[in-house]
């Protein structure tokens, strides 16, 4: 099976969010990681990933990266 890896720029991460249409939930403090808890910013946004229709977000741990990689829709039963 073929994966699509997109990415976003250090400096496109504000409009990114903004596309969303998340940036004011983002400036709020309102989008945590998924896998800490932590609020998500501008400075410790590092991924995100669609699973069940949702978007889940990971900070800037190694860690919670590692963990968001591991969803994926595919996996599911």
């Amino acid at each position: 099976m073929e994966e699509e890896l997109r990415a976003v720029h250090p400096k496109d991460v504000e409009g990114f969010f903004e596309r969303l249409g998340l940036l004011p939930e983002l400036r709020a403090g309102d989008l945590k990681c998924h896998c800490c808890g932590e609020p998500i910013t501008l400075e410790t946004f590092r991924a995100v990933t669609r699973h069940h229709g949702s978007l889940k977000f990971a900070c800037r741990k190694d860690l919670c990266v590692r963990e968001l990689a591991g969803l994926s829709d595919e996996e599911v039963a």
